[in-house]
């Protein structure tokens, strides 16, 4: 949040290394939603006086010479909206016609976003806001542009060549440290596919002159104003220009847009440093600002994929492959954009304005002065602000739950009556085993497989009804029907076996033993294959556990002095704690309270009580209580841990909560799944970026001595080795001890992220002892059935509606074997209502070929498969062997590459 945005953090010369052709000014503006207004008044101002504004400065230019004329760029989003905003009005109409004329220009990504944040397809649905404007107005943009933020994984590159997109500008904000990364390079995705990219160190955009070292012929020249600011005038267009023709008087001075300098460059073919590191975002504590948010947004973007892929898969069965769009893919549309705004990088109001000032209330770090402040309605205004980011969670909710009714046949969530028909849909590309939550009933239930008729063994956990599901083959879908009626199933085998030895209490299910006791917590988590525990207790901290953390002063002063970049007014307010009392830095664990046990068919548990100082409950804001439930099923290997944290009151000082897991290990490697890649945090990551902080896509897994621990977090993606990262910046770290400590919420943030966490919290964990590595295990695979398993849903009419040999073909799946080294990204209709995506990802960082082996009912014609770019443009029919009721197709894929293929009859 620059307020300097215009400074590129490189020397200006009075002349480059080499003649200068051709000088590329355009002129930008930095979107926050939010920051400087509440979320409606941010979006109202672009569309009712900034696009004005810009209007104008078209007008009064209109007369000059082409390439002197204003023109504006827009992330794709904030465009988009300003046009429906203004629909009809002769402003709006007066922005269409600049916008078809390229004076008012949008680049390929949406806005600035947290990138970690996002999963694969969630990110991916961003860029078809871009891939929507170019269908309208018949051209496609081929650069892109984040600011502010310092950085973003690495699958980014790989995710817009696949896109379309040659050039990409990063301008960090003016005092965090950037990645250390040249001015200009060539960005390596995980499947080798190359950006050229653009670093500006210290500002939005870039000076108007090169720097001294600069030896192309052509020159972008990004004047960026600060934070929704607007538009250039018409005379700070003429100033600039004329300062740029007296410098170059030879060189061509061009007012255009990021797309005009893409090409150009692309054009040079330049010899430019490859960097293949993860510039890890040093900002993205922020997320964890809003745990109860963050959680759910996890929650639905797995679901949507579910739901999506059900429909397409019951398409792909029936061949209704061609549809124009209905309201369940308008519900789905809107549930990604909601999404999308959540993780655009602004999460409220600027503290500076509409928290600091006394008017505002001030900043209060007494718990009891605090507790008065709020009450009096002075901090009415920034809370709105923060509620307005979450509600784009509750908005995706919404439009989530519609697409579920639908494709139900607008049955809604309540409990069924019986009978009661569910489908299970598996999206995956192999086949799928595991439990389905079919709800409360209220009553024993029977749950039969049709049309096998077979009786499905059923548990009941939690007050719902869970069925175990085996052998459902890939892209396939089958009918569960419950009725009223006892179970019939064999006498529970290890599942049940929990024993005391002594003051131990032991859960044991033949492939993991769990050990805990009373006073100590879980002391042992042990693979029973590999006869190894997992739980060190030497580090003398409960394996589970919570930790809780109040800091001090001086630690945040350490911080600013470690990751200032630049010093200017602004960065101690936003990136500290003004006016912060001196106080010692206090840790808190809990303390033991109370031991539950409990089972049922197929699963036993251990609950176990911890209380809390009642200072830091008190004085600070730590939980009243935590409840820490782990829970071992029958023969599965892996065991469930989740935490409750009860009664966190909202504290103003700077605080955190990790669960920690300190793990027995001599020589530890790890391995964490961020969006769309895997990394190493001991070599992966580039210096200056975040080495310490890591956000978890859906799993991290560590090894040692040939065995490893997977560990995979449903609610919380951040994490740290060895220690707490909060208030730490080493922009050269290693990984620390081996111990992982998930970070659960934080208020390091000022800037414009919550200040004060407050109410009842739930975070799940999945550990996974295993041999070998993430690949030996097929990490991916045991993710998708923890956060994404087979979709289930109350079965519409419509959903079983096919033909008898089409219900046989959704029975058997729509593969004839499982395909190896690919998983599902979704299935969805096309954007064109011509066909199905089916958009897959080479999970194992190891290319090569792979093969899809469709079924073909008998009798019908082989689809055709084009494979597309990621906006679904059509590139090449890929061949196929028709062989008998099926069909080869054999492609080569390289490491992590998402493919869009695209299924035509």
């Amino acid at each position: 949040m620059s307020a300097n945005a215009a400074r590129s953090g490189r020397p200006n010369a009075a002349r480059s290394g080499r003649a200068l052709r051709q000088i590329f000014v355009v002129f930008k503006t930095h979107f926050d939603i939010g920051f400087t207004g509440l979320v409606e008044e941010v979006l109202e101002s672009y569309a009712r006086v900034m696009i004005p504004r810009a209007i104008d400065a078209c007008r009064q230019t209109g007369g000059d010479a082409p390439g002197s004329r204003f023109a504006w760029t827009l992330p794709a989003w904030p465009l988009t909206d300003c046009m429906t905003r203004l629909k009809g009005s002769p402003a709006g109409e007066e922005l269409e016609r600049l916008v078809a004329e390229g004076r008012i220009a949008w680049h390929a990504l949406p806005f600035t976003t947290h990138t970690e944040l996002f999963g694969l397809e969630d990110f991916i649905r961003g860029l078809y806001t871009g891939r929507a404007l170019g269908e309208r107005f018949g051209r496609r943009a081929v650069a892109a542009k984040m600011t502010d933020v310092p950085g973003h994984t690495k699958i980014l590159p790989t995710l817009l060549a696949s896109a379309g997109v040659l050039f990409l500008h990063l301008g960090c904000n003016a005092c965090s440290t950037p990645p250390d990364v040249p001015f200009l390079f060539n960005w390596e995705g995980p499947d080798g596919s190359r950006v050229a990219t653009m670093y500006s160190r210290g500002g939005y955009g870039t000076s108007l002159f090169p720097p001294a070292d600069w030896k192309l012929p052509v020159w972008l020249a990004l004047q960026h104003t600060s934070d929704n600011t607007g538009p250039q005038t018409a005379a700070a267009v003429t100033q600039i220009l004329s300062e740029a023709h007296a410098r170059y008087p030879k060189a061509e001075i061009t007012v255009g847009s990021l797309d005009d300098f893409a090409l150009a460059l692309a054009a040079l073919k330049p010899d430019l440093p490859v960097i293949r590191e993860d510039l890890a975002d040093s900002w993205i504590h922020g997320v964890a600002t809003m745990p109860a948010e963050v959680a759910r947004l996890r929650s639905a973007r797995n679901r949507l994929v579910s739901v999506e892929s059900a429909e397409a898969i019951h398409r792909l069965a029936r061949r209704e492959v061609t549809m124009p769009a209905g309201e369940f893919h308008t519900a789905l549309s809107r549930a990604y954009e909601h999404i999308l705004l959540f993780g655009e990088h602004t999460w409220g109001m600027d503290t500076k304005i509409a928290l600091n000032p006394p008017e505002f209330g001030g900043r209060v770090y007494d718990k009891a002065r605090f507790q008065d402040v709020r009450a009096s309605g002075k901090y009415e205004r920034i809370r709105r602000s923060w509620t307005d980011k979450a509600r784009f969670v509750e908005k995706a909710e919404v439009e989530l739950r519609r697409a579920e009714s639908i494709l139900a046949g607008g049955k809604t969530g309540a409990p069924p009556g019986l009978p009661a028909r569910f489908q299970a849909v598996n999206h995956n590309l192999w086949q799928w085993n595991g439990l389905l939550r079919l709800g409360s009933f209220n009553r024993p239930v029977r749950v039969v497989r049709e049309p096998v008729e077979k009786t499905l063994r059923t548990t009941v956990l939690d007050g719902a009804v869970w069925v175990i599901v085996t052998d459902l083959p890939p892209l396939s879908a089958t009918i569960l029907r419950v009725e009223t009626g006892e179970e019939e199933r064999p006498p529970l085998e290890r599942a049940g076996r929990r024993t005391r030895a002594g003051r131990k209490l032991v859960m044991d299910n033949g492939r993991i033993r769990v050990e805990a006791s009373a006073s100590a917590g879980m002391t042992a988590l042990i693979d029973r294959a590999a006869g190894r525990n997992w739980v060190d207790v030497r580090q003398g901290m409960p394996f589970g556990g919570f930790r809780y953390d109040v800091f001090s002063r001086g630690e945040i002063t350490a911080f600013l002095k470690s990751y200032a970049y630049d010093l200017e007014s602004w960065f101690v307010d936003d990136f500290g704690k003004p006016g912060y009392p001196e106080r010692e830095h206090r840790t808190f664990f809990g303390e033991p309270a109370g031991v539950e046990t409990e089972s049922g068919a197929g699963w036993t548990r251990l609950r176990l009580f911890w209380g809390n100082d009642e200072e830091s409950t008190n004085d600070f804001g730590n939980p009243s209580r935590v409840v820490q439930t782990i829970t071992l099923f029958e023969e599965q290997p892996w065991v469930d841990i989740d935490i409750r944290l009860e009664g966190k009151q909202e504290c103003p000082l700077l605080e955190s909560g990790h669960v920690v897991f300190p793990l027995k290990a001599e020589k530890p490697g790890y391995a964490i799944n961020k969006t769309g890649s895997v990394v190493d945090p001991a070599s992966d990551i580039a210096k200056n970026a975040n080495r310490l902080l890591h956000c978890c896509d859906r799993w991290v897994d560590v090894t040692d001595g040939g065995t490893g621990l997977l560990v995979i977090p449903y609610d919380s993606p951040l994490f740290s080795i060895g220690s707490v990262a909060i208030e730490r910046f080493d922009g050269s770290a290693a990984p620390g001890a081996p111990a992982l400590y998930f970070n659960l919420f934080n208020t390091q943030w000022g800037t414009n992220f919550p200040q004060w966490i407050g109410g009842d919290f739930a975070y799940r964990y999945r550990l996974i002892p295993h041999e070998g590595n993430w690949r030996t295990v097929r990490a991916w695979e045991h993710a998708s059935s923890a956060l994404q398993p087979a979709g289930c849903f109350q079965a519409a009419a419509g959903m079983t509606a096919c033909a008898p040999l089409q219900a046989e073909v959704l029975a058997r799946g729509l593969l004839e074997k499982p395909a190896k080294g690919l998983q599902t990204v979704t299935l969805k209709r096309s954007e064109a209502g011509d066909g199905i995506v089916l958009r897959l990802q080479e999970p194992t960082g190891r290319g090569g070929r792979r093969t899809l082996q469709l079924r073909i009912p008998q009798g019908a014609t082989a689809p055709k498969l084009v494979r597309c770019s990621l906006l679904e443009d059509e590139q090449q029919d890929l061949p196929g062997v028709r062989s008998g009721d099926s069909l080869l197709l054999t492609f080569p894929v390289r490491p992590f590459e998402v493919l869009t293929l695209k299924l035509k009859f």
